[in-house]
């Protein structure tokens, strides 16, 4: 079998099949994953161009070999595979050819994906379209690649049937009741593979959409959290990637917590399962590491509140989330619950390696800086989030504690807003805070208004005599160099309307 990556095909290759392939990748590539599903729904088929060329070829089969769909089109005498993954194409299979056009998987992948999958490849009888299907194995692609398309169907379609596989971390009729699961598959006719790719809603607002599904639908144990005064999250997940000084700075930060607030829920999150899986031997075969880094770090503290998540759902983590006042964890999978979906102030770390690799964490979530930090033990360009780290413990203590001291002041003072901005626009001033742990640092500021609450914020920085030595309206976000003697600091809003008033910041103190 011959693999190439679609960069090096050329029209003319391979007597013109270069040209049918290349069709193919741009067609999937500019349609939507809704429209795509809508026409599976009216006509039992999808269409494609031919990589043969000539008439469109259409499919009604498909094979499921996990993690990957495949999608078989034929019209005439031959017939070719789309393989979908993160992508709806991501490789074309030309059996007749013995040929394999690699899209989105690199060549050394899509042989890996045919050595483990060919030999269970078949085509299935032709039939109907019977739904999409739910899952992945890790919950970033799931909730990235797979569940954010998937809700684009919601307002496209009255009905969707779907089939759960492995990694199915979300019920997707306790989201909407658009949804009804199949309880068994199909040996005849296809399934749809969600893809991110073709989706151009934003993420925001489909985050929005899940985490006020989920929360409406939660039970009533579950609203207990409001008895704690404050809610802090701390990310365990030991499976790929290690943080040496993590217990170190953890203990560091609860201790302070413990001393500072009256009634604080320290929240412990580790490795998710999906629904159908028992937790109890979930987290006897998956998470030793982590369990065993809990025990040790609540260990030192028999009286604090604590809620542990390791082997929780993605619904139960979701839920704690949508209530958590600030939280520290890695950027990957591990932020997922309280950035991008939570909304949630805090600060999180990747390895040196990562930087510049784009992320997903959101606005109101700060990063531990690079240069402070060093990439540990063996180092591979190729395998940088499995990259251990460390970071000097008491820097970061020092910068958590600050930051989250900061963020909560001012996010407190922003909630007590509420009933006096009901009246409508105006302009309000926060009263003085005292903060002098901010000189000599910089002063990352970030403001979240999704509700587009406010028209103008201006953040005012102070000396000891309460001379402003640096007023700056926050657009967005902004950094600063503060100076010294530095040691108040107060906001002025400008109120553009208060109807469903949610506005929030997130401070941190780095070096």
């Amino acid at each position: 079998m011959r693999f190439v990556d679609r960069k090096d095909v050329k029209p003319d290759s391979f007597g013109g099949l270069g040209r049918g392939a290349l069709d193919v990748f741009i067609y999937f590539e500019e349609r939507q994953f809704s429209e795509i599903t809508k026409e599976a729904t009216a006509g039992d088929r999808i269409t494609s161009p031919s990589v043969f060329g000539g008439d469109s070829d259409y499919c009604n089969q498909s094979c499921f070999i996990c993690p990957h769909n495949f999608l078989y089109f034929k019209s005439g005498a031959a017939g070719f595979w789309v393989i979908q993954h993160l992508v709806f194409c991501d490789s074309i299979y030309i059996p007749a050819f013995d040929l394999v056009v690699c899209g989105n998987s690199s060549k050394s992948k899509a042989k890996k994906i045919f050595e483990s999958s060919l030999m269970n490849l078949s085509i299935g009888d032709k039939g109907c379209f019977n739904g999409i299907l739910n899952g992945y194995r890790r919950p970033y692609h799931y909730f990235y690649d797979k569940l954010f398309p998937t809700l684009s169907l919601i307002h496209e379609l009255e009905e969707v049937k779907y089939r759960n596989i492995s990694g199915s971390f979300i019920e997707l009729d306790e989201v909407s009741t658009s949804f009804v699961r199949c309880e068994q598959a199909e040996e005849s006719g296809f399934y749809l593979m969600p893809s991110k790719s073709l989706y151009t809603r934003s993420p925001r607002s489909f985050f929005e959409t899940l985490k006020y599904s989920l929360v409406k639908s939660r039970t009533d144990g579950e609203g207990e959290l409001s008895r704690f005064d404050r809610v802090f999250w701390f990310g365990l997940s030991l499976e790929k990637r290690k943080f040496i000084e993590r217990e170190t700075v953890i203990c560091g930060v609860i201790d302070y917590l413990s001393c500072k607030y009256k009634n604080p829920l320290f929240v412990f999150d580790g490795l998710t399962r999906v629904p159908s899986e028992g937790r109890e031997k979930f987290v006897a075969s998956k998470c030793s590491s982590e369990l065993s880094c809990f025990n040790s770090i609540v260990s030192n503290f028999p009286e604090s509140n604590v809620l542990n998540l390791i082997g929780a759902t993605a619904k139960e983590k979701v839920v704690v989330a949508s209530s958590v006042d600030f939280y520290f964890s890695s950027y990957l999978t591990d932020s997922i619950w309280c950035s991008a979906i939570g909304a949630c102030p805090g600060i999180a770390y990747r390895p040196k390696l990562a930087f510049g690799r784009g992320s997903f964490l959101h606005p109101l979530t700060h990063e531990v800086p690079k240069k402070m930090v060093s990439d540990v033990g063996e180092i591979s360009t190729d395998d940088w989030d499995r990259q251990d780290i460390s970071i000097d413990s008491s820097y970061l203590i020092s910068a958590l504690k600050n930051s989250i001291d900061l963020t909560l002041t001012l996010n407190d003072w922003l909630s007590s807003l509420k009933k006096t901005v009901e009246n409508g626009a105006g302009t309000y001033e926060s009263p003085l805070f005292d903060v002098p742990f901010i000189s000599n640092k910089k002063l990352s500021f970030r403001l979240d208004d999704y509700s587009k609450n406010i028209k103008s914020l201006i953040l005012r920085l102070k000396d000891c005599k309460g001379v402003a030595v640096l007023d700056r309206e926050v657009k967005g976000s902004f950094s600063v160099d503060v100076p010294e003697n530095v040691g108040f600091l107060d906001m002025k809003l400008l109120i553009n309307r208060s109807s469903n008033w949610r506005p929030k910041v997130s401070a941190s103190m780095m070096l």
